[in-house]
């Protein structure tokens, strides 16, 4: 009889850690889609725009105005506003973008969005 009763608990046990571990993932990973339209950033004010593009492009390629030049492997330790700010992060067009607004959601940012294009889209006279 005992035998039997820490088998089922064992299995009871087991039961429960997986049901843990399962919704500790979910939510762990469960970050929001944070792009923004052209649109939509547009209509909208941000404490912050990060330019997360090379020195080099930022350069070559010019740049939003007001916007802040900060590198991939510091954006999680320079930014200068509260986690409860809003906060617009872009790039050329590629996934940089995305990753550093994922970053700074993780890290406590959840007002944070990304452009999927490149600023000049923003700037008035744009046909996008």
């Amino acid at each position: 009889m005992a035998r039997y009763t820490i088998i089922a608990l064992l299995i009871v046990l087991c039961v429960v850690m997986y049901y843990v571990a399962e919704n500790m993932n979910l939510h762990i990973n469960s970050v929001p889609n944070l792009e923004i339209s052209v649109k939509e950033a547009r209509a909208s004010r941000f404490a912050l725009v990060i330019d997360v593009r090379t020195p080099k492009e930022r350069e070559q390629l010019g740049f939003y105005p007001h916007s802040l030049p900060i590198s991939m492997d510091r954006i999680e330790k320079e930014i200068p506003v509260p986690p409860t700010s809003s906060i617009l992060v872009y790039a050329n067009g590629d996934e940089r973008a995305r990753q550093a607004a994922t970053k700074l959601y993780e890290i406590g940012y959840h007002h944070v969005r990304y452009l999927p294009t490149t600023y000049l889209a923003l700037l008035p006279g744009s046909a996008q």
